[in-house]
């Protein structure tokens, strides 16, 4: 055989395994798209503190390419202080990017968080508290620990 020959069918295997792991991530993300969005809305539930309302949730392996993605749809995110919590911010779509290969191995770390046609509402009231701390303060210190380790 010539090495026209070979490169063609190694190319051929390349596009086709692919292409295979293309159609694999479609299929999982289809198939445990109600597990997956389950999973994600009761982990959420545990670390915020405010109310957040979303329209619709989808799961996405081609959305932010190779990563699986959970798209929210028409998202408000109440404030955190006051008694008449206002609007912290509103998104069309946000988008929470985890690596296939570690959610595989049960590990749900967020690679990336992505917000489009959104606004953010960020205050201090009178006694210096902000509107922006939704998370509870174990999640937050996880947060920051994790932000401070990456940088």
């Amino acid at each position: 055989m010539n090495r026209i020959v070979i490169a063609k069918k190694i190319l051929l295997w390349v596009v086709l395994a692919f292409v295979g792991l293309v159609a694999a991530g479609i299929l999982f993300s289809y198939i445990y798209k109600d597990d997956i969005i389950g999973y994600f809305v009761n982990e959420t539930n545990k670390h915020i503190t405010t109310p957040i309302d979303v329209g619709k949730i989808e799961v996405s392996f081609l959305s932010n390419f190779p990563s699986v993605s959970i798209n929210l749809h028409n998202v408000t995110i109440k404030e955190s202080t006051g008694e008449h919590l206002g609007v912290l911010g509103k998104a069309k779509i946000i988008s929470i990017s985890f690596n296939p290969i570690l959610l595989l191995q049960q590990d749900y770390t967020i690679s990336r968080i992505f917000m489009a046609d959104g606004e953010v509402n960020l205050k201090i009231d009178q006694d210096g508290l902000p509107n922006y701390l939704f998370l509870k303060k174990m999640a937050m210190q996880k947060a920051m620990v994790n932000c401070l380790c990456k940088t």
